[in-house]
């Protein structure tokens, strides 16, 4: 019933309306209110929760355009994984992932250093892996 929910549960903890990351107690109390409520709202803005995946894309995207950083690790993350119609482009993941990072999201160096470490999409290089997991930890 809430696809947005169902990204939450698989890995992907930020809402697409505002961007906040939503922690364990966030998605616990969200879980509980959905059901209670015909039409649930995000848990920080209030907005209405999508359902359509395209809108879902379009409110990614407007992030983007806006200067927000997560919104372009979260873009990543919908092509690594085929998220919201998007389809599965880890080339596309991983150029997104390297954008992210340079802009300051760490957890995008986790993503580069698992491509980079399994020579997925790109030749495989364990010394980029670590230069990457050292920049998470810097």
């Amino acid at each position: 019933m809430f696809p947005s929910f169902a990204r939450i549960l698989l890995g992907d903890f930020n809402q697409s309306c505002c961007g906040k990351n939503l922690c364990n107690g966030c998605i616990y109390g969200f879980v509980k209110s959905a059901s209670d409520k015909p039409d649930p709202t995000c848990p920080f803005c209030r907005s209405p929760i999508n359902v359509d995946d395209g809108e879902v894309i379009k409110q990614i995207k407007k992030r983007i355009e806006a200067g927000d950083k997560e919104a372009v690790y979260q873009l990543g993350r919908g092509y690594e994984k085929g998220h919201c119609g998007l389809p599965q482009d880890e080339k596309k993941a991983l150029e997104l992932f390297e954008k992210a990072g340079e802009l300051g999201v760490i957890a995008a160096h986790t993503n580069i250093g698992y491509y980079y470490l399994r020579g997925q999409v790109v030749e495989r290089d364990v010394h980029r892996k670590l230069k990457s997991a050292l920049a998470e930890l810097l």
